[in-house]
């Protein structure tokens, strides 16, 4: 098995980790007891703590003589026992902290495993970002699928997977070494190298994106609050989560072929349109199955949004700042889940779900007022 499948297979595993250890943290929560804001403090200590620390780890990685299959281990190994000391039955402050740490673990992986392949394309194996995103995006889809079924017998279910999951990810990333391919393939193009945007503009685009993922993960992380009020349960959220991220795959997939034909900043407003739409149509929605369809709309949302904004990052960055200018992306986002994870839980718990759903639009909206001002002449 060459290194590029291999490369497939464990961001296929951790994207299912994510599914178990983060998207379905609420359920596991809620079944232990929590309310949702003291799950949305919870999520946001994880997110916030996995902010700080990216940049750190990337930074130690950078400096260090092992490479980044090497931190990708320690991690896991040390998210996987934390997961599973998360599964006590004492609800405490212990576990708590236990479930904190498992979720920035997991997410401070993600930059280290980007890095990877970056580490095979230098060595000439052909990755393609768009195909290995769009494989976790599948992978995601059959394991939210199955934790929702299975959340409903016992919703610890989820860590016990994670577990599992984190386990199969370790002896993926264990198989790793670098064999030279013939070919350099990525979906970024080197252009032009000087910066084409102004500082205060991107910083503009940066708190654009933070709100856009705010609403994001409102949305996301109370999906199950907002399925319970017409009707749904934890496998209503499982199956929305899995359709959305099947919907991801074809976008994903095609957008080196997409980006040729539309411009990053079309692109940009367009995929944050169908954010909002797909908020109004959450807001309206009146059954289970009417939520699980409008997940469709996580085609020219999410799925388009995320390669284009770090495509577009590249585009507009000079060649010294392209990795700091990513940085700041993935900070803006992660900032976002934690904006909306604490504000989430706290609006919920005051205002009620539609409320809640109506100031997480007007944010929605907003952010996408601010792309259309922050991105203008970056073409």
């Amino acid at each position: 098995m060459n290194s590029k499948i291999k490369y497939y297979i464990t961001m296929g595993l951790y994207w299912s980790v994510i599914a178990a250890c983060v998207s379905f943290l609420n359920v596991f929560l809620t079944g232990r007891g929590l309310g949702a804001g003291e799950i949305g403090i919870i999520t946001a200590i994880g997110n916030g703590l996995a902010a700080v620390f990216q940049p750190i780890v990337s930074k130690v990685c950078s400096t260090s003589n092992k490479n980044e299959r090497d931190f990708l281990v320690l991690i896991s190994m040390l998210a996987m026992t934390l997961v599973i000391m998360a599964l006590q039955k004492s609800v405490g402050l212990a576990m708590k902290i236990e479930v904190i740490a498992s979720v920035a673990l997991v997410l401070v992986m993600q930059p280290l495993l980007n890095s990877l392949g970056y580490f095979y394309i230098e060595r000439s194996v052909e990755i393609n970002y768009g195909v290995s995103r769009g494989i976790g995006s599948i992978t995601f889809a059959i394991t939210s699928y199955f934790l929702g079924i299975l959340s409903e017998i016992n919703k610890d279910l989820s860590m016990v997977m994670a577990a599992v999951l984190l386990g199969a990810l370790i002896l993926s990333l264990l198989a790793q070494k670098p064999i030279s391919g013939n070919n350099v393939v990525t979906v970024f193009d080197r252009r032009e190298t000087r910066q084409k945007i102004e500082n205060s503009k991107f910083i503009i685009f940066l708190v654009a994106v933070g709100m856009l993922f705010t609403f994001y993960n409102i949305t996301n992380v109370y999906l199950l609050q907002i399925a319970s009020r017409i009707g749904g349960d934890a496998k209503t959220v499982g199956t929305a989560f899995a359709i959305a991220a099947i919907f991801e795959f074809p976008i994903m997939f095609m957008f080196s072929r997409l980006k040729e034909k539309f411009q990053s900043r079309t692109m940009l407003i367009f995929s944050g349109v169908f954010f909002l739409i797909k908020g109004i149509l959450t807001y309206i929605a009146t059954s289970p199955t009417t939520l699980i369809a409008i997940q469709v709309t996580q085609l020219f949302g999410f799925a388009l949004f995320t390669p284009c904004s770090v495509d577009f990052i590249q585009n507009i960055m000079s060649d010294d700042k392209k990795v700091t200018g990513q940085g700041f992306l993935a900070s803006a986002i992660t900032m976002g889940g934690v904006i909306g994870a604490v504000v989430g839980g706290l609006l919920i718990e005051s205002l009620g779900v539609l409320n809640t759903l109506v100031v997480s639009n007007i944010v929605c909206l907003v952010a996408i007022i601010l792309i259309v001002i922050s991105t203008a002449g970056c073409n």
